[in-house]
């Protein structure tokens, strides 16, 4: 897991192997799941969690989920509580951010390789979790809207 701080965003990257066994369709499983994320937040980020949260949860095949907590407010008049408002983006769009283009020209047949605005994109259709973990070394993730509206303006490339 990943953890990023943006303000009062906080934007966590779990691989799919770290959820294989979450079935997001039950309410108590994913109860049980966020319960563990908070722990782990507290104890391994020093990152407490307290008032109201607006949650983002980007689901994808090949990489895992990403997850967007925004506090929304404090809870001033009880500490330890959390409230939390999900919503779950399921097989989201996933696209990954490449500086280098010959470094995109070796990953072999498994992406679809993209330009737009001096930038070069690609969506992996297949990968091992070694594979994943070096094409995360060299790209970003981009997800959510952002994502679609560069698929839908991008040029496909060979």
């Amino acid at each position: 897991m990943r953890v990023k701080k943006d303000g009062n965003k906080i934007i966590l990257f779990i691989n799919k192997y770290f959820i294989k066994n979450v079935c997001f369709k039950d309410i108590k499983v994913v109860e049980d799941y966020f319960r563990k994320i908070i722990l782990i937040l507290r104890k391994h980020y020093n990152i407490k969690l307290e008032g109201e949260y607006e949650i983002l949860i980007y689901s994808n095949n090949v990489y895992g989920i990403i997850i967007e907590l925004f506090k929304v407010r404090e809870n001033k008049k009880i500490n330890n509580i959390i409230d939390m408002k999900m919503m779950f983006n399921i097989n989201s769009t996933f696209i990954y951010a490449v500086n280098d283009y010959d470094y995109m020209n070796n990953l072999g047949d498994n992406i679809d390789k993209y330009y737009y605005k001096n930038k070069y994109y690609c969506t992996i259709n297949q990968a091992d979790d070694i594979d994943m973990s070096k094409f995360l070394e060299y790209s970003y993730i981009v997800y959510g809207d952002k994502a679609v509206k560069i698929l839908s303006m991008a040029q496909k490339i060979k």
